[in-house]
């Protein structure tokens, strides 16, 4: 789970009565995430090992990596300079893969800092095997192929591992024992599923078991990611057509799927609104990382740029990732203030928001029993059940 700023404990008892509310203005009680300006938009983003950062590409082809609690960023290539996209961090952090402008995948170095490209194969949607000694690819963009592709680091070794994948759009990612390899694929009846094989090429199979034995499948979606325990898998269901696209979880067995965001149809209309979709599990496995962008109901082949949102696996704590402002989690959280970041969204849980720094900011605690301790000039809502000041 990403972690809050901590301010550290502080006992209740002792900070007085209760401000009174002229004291302190009081906001509207449904959460407005505009004060954070726009989330954060990028391409096929990914975190960073120890889950603290999301590594993005940016419209401009360089590569920057932003926290997830309040938005603030670090660019790793300069600006101007085309890397291309798809940037994937190594189990170490020393390393990127990522896709070039000519469509190879190819990597540079973190540490030591070596920004020149080593190309390793023709290919699209790089993921790094969990011993970070492989990568699992898909075929080349405006090639003729369909597979995916296993290949050593250096460039050696490399041999296809299926041939049924969505045509340029395999999006491969390990199981996190290095066991198996899912990726968008198609059943036998031709059904667009998520396809699972050993990363020697054998056993390949449906998430689904139904549709390897001729039925059709209820988990028609795209873009799987692993939950760090190798137990689950969320990705984006995109079936039926005309509604949302959403984020939905599945036992690695193909059981118990269930959806996780729930975005709204609107009847009547050319649009069905927003589509949620390229989930990806956070290395602590409480959040998942995913893009938000208008409806598009017409195509999902490379559809791996939009708005950063984060959701806890449970479905709680939703939020963008955006600059200006500091989100708390689904869960209990102590947050505080940053400098610069003005807005204070503690989410639900039973919250306690330390933000006594004698900066202007607003405080929505959202659900759950919370305690605001702030500064008089501070914009406290209607959701924060008890206020405080010294």
């Amino acid at each position: 789970m990403v972690r809050p700023v901590v301010v550290g404990a502080i006992a209740f008892l002792g900070f007085g009565a209760v401000t009174q509310a002229a004291k302190i203005r009081k906001l509207e009680r449904s959460p407005n995430y505009s004060a954070c300006s726009w989330p954060v938009f990028g391409n096929h983003p990914s975190w960073t090992p120890d889950g603290t950062k999301i590594l993005y590409a940016k419209t401009d082809g360089s590569f920057q990596t932003v926290r997830p609690r309040d938005g603030s960023s670090q660019r790793l290539t300069p600006t101007g300079q085309n890397f291309g996209k798809d940037p994937v961090l190594s189990p170490d952090g020393a390393k990127i893969a990522y896709v070039d402008p000519q469509g190879n995948v190819a990597i540079i170095r973190l540490q030591p800092l070596d920004l020149t490209p080593t190309v390793i194969a023709p290919g699209d949607d790089p993921a790094w095997s969990p011993d970070g000694k492989r990568l699992a690819i898909g075929d080349k963009p405006g090639s003729s192929g369909s597979g995916v592709t296993v290949v050593d680091i250096d460039g050696s070794n490399a041999h296809t591992v299926a041939t049924n994948a969505v045509y340029h759009d395999a999006d491969p990612t390990w199981s996190p024992n290095g066991a198996l390899i899912a990726f968008n694929g198609y059943t036998r009846s031709n059904e667009l599923a998520i396809q699972l094989v050993h990363p020697d090429g054998t056993g390949l199979h449906s998430l689904d078991p139904k549709s390897d034995q001729g039925f059709s499948t209820d988990q028609v979606g795209v873009d799987p990611s692993w939950s760090p325990d190798g137990r689950s898998i969320v990705y984006t269901h995109v079936l039926p057509a005309y509604l949302p696209a959403e984020i939905h979880i599945v036992r690695s067995d193909g059981g118990g799927d269930h959806r996780l965001t729930h975005n709204v149809f609107v009847p009547n209309t050319n649009s069905t609104g927003r589509d949620d979709y390229s989930p990806l599990w956070a290395p602590k496995g409480k959040q998942i990382l995913f893009l938000a962008g208008p409806s598009n109901n017409t195509s999902w082949v490379g559809r791996d740029v939009g708005r950063l949102w984060l959701i806890d696996s449970n479905g709680r704590g939703k939020h963008p990732v955006a600059p200006r402002c500091v989100f708390g989690t689904g869960e209990r959280d102590v947050l505080g203030g940053v400098a610069g970041r003005g807005h204070i969204f503690a989410l639900e849980g039973n919250d306690l928001v330390l933000a006594q720094d004698h900066r202007r900011e607003t405080v929505n605690c959202g659900a759950g029993r919370d305690t605001a301790i702030v500064d008089g000039i501070d914009s406290i809502n209607r959701n924060c059940e008890t206020v405080r000041r010294r």
